[in-house]
């Protein structure tokens, strides 16, 4: 098979590591979409410095799709531009790999945002196109039950904790839930995959949101706690996922050869060093694109992932 083109719609902030990604694993990014002129530029420039990028920058997602033809599309754009921007490559012809959550406007009703994920989904079906959601923590569930040596079938609780220090515009309430919740959700999503979350009980607060609910797994039901927070003080930000009362530790750093990877610590402190799960994600889903296997979060668990947080979000009381 010929080299995978690829296009990223918001190379200036996460999509630039997207892109470099898509890079070493042997893809052509061939070109990137912009806001402006002016923060084109600053964006051509980063992505040469990071990968020697030799592509063009556009303003417009119709344009560049006419000009550059691009196999693939990963759409890193705020998300309420994820739906108008997918819809538009998938019909151009191209697989596209969405951040998370799939899609999400404030503005719009629950059964709107739903309609519109449902949308995404039939229209890539219906062309025979590779649909993705960037949802890193859901393929890396294997590892995590590894590391407390339970089977999937096995699981009866689960817990996250997903802090964050990162600082974006308005990110407080609601939004850090919808930026957030999809991480602990998608592992979730692995274990029971035709599960419901039932027996709410969720708290929205300016910056923690906890829920906590049930839900049936292959083999009994699964007592669930998400907690996602936002702390710009947090140094370094905690993590953890737990499997029957079980924990283990997540970090993202450097290793001894300077490399940014993951890092998993087990219950007896045993530390297990992986590539970075994005990295991961994003090498599977070009070998997905080549025919070679599965997509490793498809837009279908997109979609699920997007109902799950609206009607936890719908239950839950604002503190």
């Amino acid at each position: 098979m010929n080299t995978l083109k690829v296009a990223v719609i918001g190379a200036s902030g996460i999509g630039k590591n997207h892109a470099r990604w898509f890079h070493q694993h042997g893809c052509e990014v061939c070109a990137f979409v912009g806001s402006s002129e002016q923060s084109m530029a600053r964006t051509k420039q980063n992505l040469q410095d990071a990968f020697g990028f030799a592509g063009r920058g556009y303003t417009s997602v119709e344009m560049m799709l006419e000009s550059a033809k691009p196999d693939i599309v990963c759409v890193s754009s705020p998300p309420p531009q994820h739906f108008a921007q997918a819809l538009t490559c998938l019909q151009h012809g191209a697989h596209i790999l969405c951040e998370k959550p799939l899609v999400y406007d404030p503005n719009l009703a629950p059964q709107e945002l739903i309609a519109q994920a449902t949308q995404l989904v039939g229209e890539a079906k219906k062309r025979h196109l590779v649909f993705g959601t960037q949802m890193q923590y859901g393929p890396a569930t294997k590892f995590l039950i590894e590391a407390v040596g339970v089977a999937k079938g096995e699981v009866r609780e689960y817990e996250m904790m997903m802090e964050t220090k990162n600082i974006k515009d308005k990110r407080d309430f609601e939004q850090i839930w919808i930026d957030l919740s999809p991480h602990p959700l998608s592992v979730l999503q692995k274990i029971a995959p035709n599960g419901e979350p039932k027996n709410i009980e969720a708290t929205i607060g300016e910056r923690e949101s906890k829920a906590s609910f049930t839900l049936e797994g292959p083999n009994g039901p699964i007592k669930a706690r998400i907690v996602v927070r936002f702390d710009p003080e947090a140094n370094p930000p905690q993590r953890y996922f737990a499997f029957n009362g079980q924990k283990i530790g997540y970090a993202g750093r450097k290793n001894a050869s300077g490399d940014f990877v993951s890092f998993l610590t087990s219950p007896d402190g045993r530390e297990t060093e992986l590539p970075d799960l994005v990295d991961l994600l994003i090498g599977d889903f070009v070998r997905a694109c080549k025919g070679e296997i599965e997509v490793p979060v498809s837009g279908a668990e997109g979609e699920q992932n997007v109902a799950w947080q609206l009607k936890i979000m719908e239950n839950a009381r604002r503190v």
